[in-house]
């Protein structure tokens, strides 16, 4: 599993700031969807993988299962949704009920030529 967390550094290198997750442990209870919102003070590019990686029993009683890591399909399950200039939202729809990780990459537009954008913020989302 990748580190849960904001790589600080590079947080406020983007401009970018955590608004409605700051935690980066969520717990979705209630639907499948949910939306996290970005304050950005630069032109971000963005980029984002989610990662399911089992269910919510086996996280808690620790035991393995076959479904493990399973990278989906990001353009199938998230967009982004521009909030009036200075917010972005990501918008997720989780396939189904477990443990999942979201993780969102940046680069600017001064870091031309740079083909693996860096991780700037993982959460771990509970779909209960």
């Amino acid at each position: 599993m990748p580190t849960i967390g904001g790589n600080n550094n590079l947080l406020v290198q983007f401009g970018m700031t955590p608004i409605s997750h700051p935690d980066p442990t969520i717990n979705v209870t209630s639907k499948d969807s949910l939306e996290i919102q970005f304050q950005i003070r630069k032109i971000v590019d963005f980029s984002f993988d989610l990662i399911y990686h089992q269910t919510l029993s086996d996280y808690q009683s620790r035991s393995l299962n076959k479904n493990l890591n399973q990278r989906l399909n990001a353009s199938d399950y998230i967009q982004i949704k521009p909030n009036g200039g200075f917010n972005v939202i990501f918008e997720l729809n989780l396939p189904k009920q477990g443990v999942y990780t979201f993780t969102i990459y940046a680069s600017t537009a001064n870091s031309s030529g740079q083909t693996d954008l860096p991780a700037v913020f993982t959460y771990l989302i509970r779909y209960i």
